[in-house]
């Protein structure tokens, strides 16, 4: 949660006016996130950890389809929707 504050108060330094896709595409915000991933994950495992990730510029939605009323994501839908960003993990 603490990466959440951090992001926006970049976002404020930068510029308020930065679209969502230029925030996520700043090194200092993949940076940020990747450090409070690091810091997060440091007591599990190393087959725990989360070892890369991606940045989207939408947050999930129900009206695209993909969560459900309970705010649970629909892994079918997005498996198909984001397959190609999925599979560069492979």
């Amino acid at each position: 949660m603490r990466a959440y504050y951090e992001v926006l108060y970049l976002k404020n330094v930068y510029s308020p006016l930065l679209s969502n896709n230029e925030l996520i595409s700043n090194r200092d915000v993949a940076e940020l996130i990747s450090k409070e991933l690091e810091d997060t994950m440091a007591d599990f495992g190393s087959d725990e950890q989360i070892r890369e990730f991606i940045l989207f510029d939408s947050e999930r939605s129900q009206d695209r389809g993909e969560l459900m009323p309970a705010m649970k994501h629909k892994r079918s839908v997005i498996n198909q929707k984001y397959s190609g960003e999925i599979e560069k993990f492979y």
